[in-house]
């Protein structure tokens, strides 16, 4: 079932800043994508792309859980930056819960660093949480960072 919020709510998270948050939902509630013009509908109105690849790696791929520490994506949201005061549509983020309970956003990482000669395209597209994405950065293996989160305390879920 997809919750709607009109207006919008502020949704706060320890991982990233505040943002409007119009509707959330489980990842098996998100509806199809339209093939023309790639997008996803909402019922009530709202809609997103679905072009990058980040949305193709989530909506198409369904790559959910992330590629070192495991955890999976369960929700998804409609939203943006609360301080956004652009024209642009809102934006789906995916998120995983984790031990504590708190959201966790979902990200997609080159598997080749762009740095190193890696494509922005789908065939170079992972799922990383966005703690593992951060301690990844462009030099660090996965290997090392399951080592990273293992020194600082963090879980891994495989």
């Amino acid at each position: 079932m997809i919750k709607y919020f009109n207006p919008p709510i502020i949704a706060e998270n320890k991982y990233i800043c505040s943002h409007l948050r119009f509707a959330i939902m489980n990842i098996e509630d998100i509806p199809e994508v339209n093939p023309i013009g790639k997008i996803i509908q909402f019922e009530n109105g709202l809609y997103v792309s679905a072009r990058s690849t980040r949305m193709r790696l989530f909506v198409e791929k369904k790559d959910y859980a992330c590629k070192v520490c495991g955890i999976i994506a369960k929700i998804a949201t409609i939203e943006k930056a609360e301080n956004d005061n652009s024209t642009d549509r809102p934006h789906m983020n995916f998120y995983a819960i984790d031990e504590n309970g708190d959201e966790v956003l979902m990200t997609w990482d080159h598997d080749t660093p762009k740095s190193l000669g890696g494509s922005n395209g789908l065939k170079n597209a992972q799922c990383m949480c966005t703690i593992c994405n951060g301690l990844k950065g462009n030099n660090h293996t996965i290997e090392e960072v399951i080592q990273m989160r293992k020194e600082k305390g963090l879980v891994v879920h495989y």
